[in-house]
């Protein structure tokens, strides 16, 4: 249990460091790392630790732990991009998705992709594609997996 600058107990995981600062830290499940944060409050210190804590032990929509790369795209296509972006740009997601990328990393579960599946997926196109067709691509598969990432069916981890 840590301690405040008079001593006082301030449960497991939080402490006050010398300066005045609070922290809050423990080690995640998903990734076996540490996690730490400041604080110049206590109060906030221990929202934040429980919140946190809660977030690594349920991980919200991250419950999906099966999803594959291709159910996401679908997801994604449908509900996220949905009537956001213009008809041909849809339309290119999907050919680069259905011509390049669903074979090579489809099937893979979709927190199990690597930058190195993504990689893999560009090279098989060197010989057969021209470099723009690359770059869109490579559009797709960014834009995908960063809006996986910004809605947490997927961590990032630092």
């Amino acid at each position: 249990m840590g301690k405040d600058l008079k001593g006082k107990e301030l449960g497991v995981g939080i402490c006050q460091r010398k300066d005045g600062l609070y922290t809050a830290r423990f080690i995640s499940k998903r990734t076996g790392k540490s996690v730490q944060r400041y604080f110049p409050k206590l109060q906030e210190c221990r929202k934040w630790y429980a919140d946190a804590r809660f977030e690594d032990e349920h991980g919200g929509i991250n419950a999906s732990g099966d999803m594959t790369v291709t159910a996401w795209f679908d997801y994604w296509i449908e509900n996220i991009k949905g009537d956001s972006i213009r008809p041909n740009t849809i339309r290119n997601y999907k050919e680069r998705f259905e011509h390049n990328i669903k074979k090579c990393i489809g099937n893979m579960i979709l927190s199990e992709v690597k930058p190195m599946h993504c990689q893999n997926v560009l090279n098989q196109m060197k010989d057969d594609y021209k470099s723009s067709t690359i770059y869109q691509t490579r559009i797709t598969l960014y834009c995908m997996f960063s809006d996986a990432v910004e809605n947490d069916v997927i961590y990032k981890i630092q």
